[in-house]
């Protein structure tokens, strides 16, 4: 049998780098994976030290067959709100851990959202025009254009389902306080499950070579649903008559039409 084949995680503390780690130690990749937390050194010789907010990916004493790009800010907000900040991990040192990568011939896919639209309607494909309307979408565009090769994939998610997400964790700290469950009637999300990622992810770094070649770089994963928060919400609670009873449909009023969330998946074909 041959060596199983090395897999970086950047960002295994990550709700989706996580889940990966454990997903693909399944599948018998050899995992590693980046982490910010010191404590966390400790635990396993396979964490490396990285915060991109100081410094990028290089000088690893192991060869990777694959990385996986989950680190970087993911709160909208923030990204408006300290933008050089948000450039700097989320373009220039993450463009830096990806070129050092690419030159060492690692195979990178780069976690990409569809905050890359403008979110006006539903089911963007992955050949549409980008046209992003914050900062977090205009940082996930940069990366994406700037690099050409075919061992670089782009994989575009919509809304990646934990229990950790703030939304949920709000409406939740609501139902505790006997307090309404706010939901948005104007904003629809279309939610997938972080199975589904690791599937996508899988079939993606299970191509070869010579497939690697003849495929284009974006690629995009989404449910074939799409529903408004005050809809998800119903769903969500379905088995909860006290948390039905509380949740209270209004309209988003920072978003002056319909505010979609879907993605036409693109993903290869199973060879």
């Amino acid at each position: 049998m041959g060596t199983a084949k090395k897999c970086l995680i950047i960002g295994v503390d990550s709700q989706i780098g996580s889940y990966l780690n454990h997903y693909l130690k399944r599948t018998g990749y050899q995992l590693f994976g980046t982490t910010r937390r010191t404590s966390n050194l400790k635990k396993s010789i396979k964490l490396i030290y990285l915060d991109l907010s100081k410094d990028f990916f290089h000088n690893s004493n192991e060869n990777f067959d694959v990385a996986i790009v989950c680190a970087g800010i993911t709160d909208v907000d923030f990204c408006e709100k300290h933008v050089s900040m948000s450039e700097l991990i989320n373009v220039e040192n993450t463009i830096k851990s990806i070129e050092y990568l690419l030159y060492k011939k690692t195979q990178v896919i780069f976690l990409s959202s569809n905050s890359v639209f403008d979110g006006s309607r539903s089911f963007y494909k992955h050949t549409d025009q980008t046209q992003p309307v914050n900062e977090y979408g205009r940082l996930k565009v940069v990366v994406e254009n700037y690099f050409q090769d075919f061992n670089f994939f782009v994989l575009r998610l919509t809304k990646v389902l934990t229990e950790d997400l703030v939304f949920i964790k709000k409406w939740s700290n609501s139902l505790r306080k006997d307090e309404k469950i706010i939901a948005f009637n104007n904003h629809f999300i279309s939610p997938i499950t972080l199975e589904q990622v690791g599937e996508a992810i899988y079939h993606l770094i299970s191509l070869n070579l010579k497939q690697r070649s003849n495929l284009g770089k974006i690629f995009q994963l989404g449910s074939n649903l799409e529903l408004s928060y005050f809809n998800f919400a119903n769903d969500y609670f379905k088995q909860n008559i006290k948390a039905l009873s509380l949740i209270h449909g209004v309209k988003d009023l920072n978003v002056a039409k319909n505010k979609y969330n879907s993605l036409q998946t693109h993903l290869p074909k199973l060879i």
